[in-house]
């Protein structure tokens, strides 16, 4: 993924991330031989990143859920604050694996719905 247009500062925030020193010394040797910067390659990678997991991201204005599979992605993070199903187990779900019937049920006694779609 890359920039369509060049970033101006504003706007901009900063992380700071550690790694050891050798780490970071082949990162920045390799940037510099593909004639890129490591801040460049860093939002890419992060870029990258969220475009592959937006989807567990809830959005504004949702839509009625067809699937079982859209029920879980649209409400991740209220599943996952539950505490009573665990993150993977919750990303298989938002991938289309099939839930057991006590998943189910603890999916609808968590979301306080009385009808779950189906797959």
């Amino acid at each position: 993924m890359t920039h369509t247009a060049p970033m101006s500062k504003k706007g901009l925030v900063a992380i700071r991330v550690f790694m050891l020193d050798e780490l970071r010394d082949t990162f920045k040797t390799l940037c510099a031989l593909k004639k890129s910067t490591m801040n460049k390659v860093i939002v890419d990678l992060v870029e990258g990143y969220v475009e592959e997991n937006k989807s567990l991201l809830p959005t504004e204005g949702l839509k009625q859920p067809e699937t079982f599979k859209d029920l879980i992605r649209q409400k991740y993070f209220e599943l996952m604050n539950s505490g009573k199903i665990g993150h993977q187990r919750l990303k298989e779900l938002s991938f289309g694996q099939k839930p057991t019937i006590k998943e189910r049920q603890l999916i609808s006694q968590i979301l306080e719905i009385d009808s779950l779609p189906e797959d």
